[in-house]
């Protein structure tokens, strides 16, 4: 019936929990805020009514208007709070990771992830590797994902996510690297969304999704395997995954969103990617002019750090711009014609070839054997 965590590191550096299991509780298993380098690791999370770990701060009670500050334990409803305070540092410390653990059978997400400064572009550092997560909505069913990120430079690499009716990750952030993981059997319920998702702000900017495989996905309704929503996702690259029946209408749905660069990647069963014309830019002006102004962007040391972004507000009536597709394999399905991606150098083939050993010029070959969890 405990409805505080079972574990709260606040301030503290240097913990480690290491083969400890955490089950058992109506609240969150382990909370963590501030500090440095404290790592959960080689243990079990499992039966926790709200998450197995969070790393930050959770959100006001009062929403995204409100005043007052719940205990700073108690998660809220961070997406509802980041629609309004885009900027938002939920003092997540650095280094803090959670590594080589399976969490199943979690109510509300597996990982709440912050770290990092927004506005000064300060990375966090912050991780999850080696972890099995599934199970993970059994009370709230959208918007809660495996790893729900916030802030910059953290990193979620050889997981393996699985079997749950919302999301798999949910971003609000820049300059994350999300690498070598095996994501399938998520976004099975809703519509409208995908096993990535991330939206409505142009300033979240440069993450890199590599060399991760994504499949049977989405099966009923509108639903993808990556969704850039509402002119977000801009600066995103995209390489060297995998999608085989990865979402229900299409893998990559970019809904209005710009620089996003999708390289090297193969395609099976589904068609690939559509974005909205040119002149469609699908997000508010004035919403989208405050978040820019938000975090400052055509100064320092925004304008060092993306030097093609400012001059974003004048370009705004070309968009969507800069949206590339090149180098592809598409398998089994067809291309969508979208006038706003640059196609080039893609093949699309009637047979699926040896994924171990793609013998196509030009196309780079996958490290297959690095995907999904290590061995420990």
């Amino acid at each position: 019936m405990l409805k505080d965590p079972l574990v709260a590191i606040a301030g503290a550096s240097g913990v480690v929990f290491d083969g400890v299991n955490f089950e058992c509780a109506r609240g969150m298993g382990i909370y963590i805020d501030r500090g440095a380098n404290n790592r959960i690791q080689n243990a079990t999370l499992r039966n926790l009514g709200i998450l197995a770990v969070c790393i930050g701060q959770g959100a006001p009670a009062a929403g995204p208007g409100g005043a007052g500050k719940s205990p700073a334990w108690e998660l809220g409803s961070p997406q509802n709070y980041f629609s309004g305070h885009t900027i938002w540092n939920r003092q997540a410390g650095i280094g803090q990771g959670v590594a080589n653990c399976r969490i199943y059978n979690i109510g509300s997400g597996g990982i709440a992830l912050g770290g990092g400064d927004r506005l000064q572009l300060v990375p966090a550092g912050n991780f999850v590797e080696n972890c099995d997560i599934h199970h993970f909505n059994r009370w709230d069913r959208t918007y809660r994902g495996a790893v729900n990120i916030d802030g910059v430079g953290t990193i979620v690499r050889h997981c393996l996510i699985h079997d749950c009716p919302g999301c798999a990750i949910l971003l609000h952030g820049n300059d994350y690297l999300i690498e070598y993981n095996e994501i399938h059997h998520v976004m099975l319920e809703g519509d409208d969304n995908a096993a990535f998702y991330m939206g409505r702000d142009p300033t979240e900017r440069a993450n890199i999704l590599r060399f991760n495989y994504w499949h049977d996905l989405a099966t009923r309704q509108r639903n993808f395997a990556l969704y850039f929503d509402d002119g977000g996702g801009d600066g995103t690259q995209v390489y060297g995954n995998i999608f085989r029946k990865a979402g229900n209408a299409r893998s990559i749905n970019i809904n209005g969103g710009s620089d996003i660069r999708v390289l090297n990647n193969i395609f099976i069963d589904r068609p690939p990617i559509f974005a909205k014309p040119k002149g469609s830019r699908h997000i508010d002006e004035a919403l989208c002019e405050s978040r820019l102004k938000a975090v400052a962007f055509d100064q320092s040391p925004w304008r060092e750090h993306y030097p093609d972004f400012i001059n974003y507000l004048a370009a705004r009536p070309e968009m969507p711009r800069g949206i590339l597709f090149i180098g592809n394999l598409v398998v089994n399905t067809k291309l969508l014609d979208s006038n706003s991606i640059k196609y080039e150098a893609n093949r699309v083939l009637a047979k699926e070839p040896d994924l171990k050993n793609v013998a196509i010029p030009g196309f780079k070959q996958l490290p297959l054997e690095q995907i999904g969890l290590k061995k420990n």
